[in-house]
């Protein structure tokens, strides 16, 4: 499954992942939530790049321009990533 995710300046990416690359929890409204991703999704790549953790996931971020105050990525989760079920707003 792939995402494609802004950061805004206000909610950054509005998702907390744990150290194996796992989101834990998505910010209601946030860009994440906005965007797909469920809790329980094991991020396996950005922006095409392999990733393999939390360090991994940041360093690629930052290398793609996570710094700034709005960017686009591409999230790749792994195929056993739980069925996307929108929230009511």
């Amino acid at each position: 499954m792939q995402v494609r995710l802004e950061k805004s300046s206000t909610h950054g990416f509005g998702m907390n992942i744990d150290n194996r690359g796992v989101v834990v929890s998505v910010v209601p409204r946030s860009p994440a939530a906005q965007s797909g991703v469920p809790a329980g999704a094991q991020i396996v790549g950005v922006n095409g790049a392999a990733v393999d953790g939390k360090p991994d996931i940041y360093a690629q971020l930052g290398a793609s321009g996570a710094s700034k105050r709005v960017a686009e990525f591409s999230l790749q989760l792994a195929d056993s990533t739980p069925p996307f079920t929108p929230s009511t707003p």
